[in-house]
């Protein structure tokens, strides 16, 4: 539950607006990959799927939505937390579905996220 948590607050700190389907489907898979990054690697077979089963839509239905999220994101927030973790990785322009999943996975794991600094000193 803690690691749900996390990840609803930094989807949200990242601009993702709870209000899109996108949003649901991108926490789930975000938890996923916190659970087994490995799965990032192999985003259609293992996230994908296990998302489009807890959800019953398409595989289709989870990129759109997850892209349409991602890319209104991207746009309302030009100076933001989004900005500044995918600039870092190089990309400029709206990052892929897997992209963003492996480097907010990546900014959690790693203890950036938010409330690392107060899990790590535990």
């Amino acid at each position: 539950m803690e690691k749900t948590r996390m990840a609803a607050e930094t989807l949200r700190s990242v601009g993702l607006s709870p209000k899109y389907k996108g949003y649901v489907y991108a926490l789930h898979m975000l938890c996923l990959s916190l659970e087994d990054f490995t799965c990032v690697h192999n985003m259609a077979a293992r996230l994908y799927s296990a998302t489009c089963e807890k959800y019953g839509v398409t595989p289709r239905a989870v990129e759109r939505n997850i892209r349409f999220a991602i890319r209104r994101a991207w746009e309302s927030d030009r100076t933001g937390l989004m900005h500044r973790l995918f600039q870092s990785y190089g990309v400029y322009y709206t990052p892929t579905n897997r992209e963003f999943i492996a480097v907010l996975s990546d900014y959690m794991r790693l203890g950036e996220g938010p409330k690392a600094v107060q899990l790590r000193m535990w």
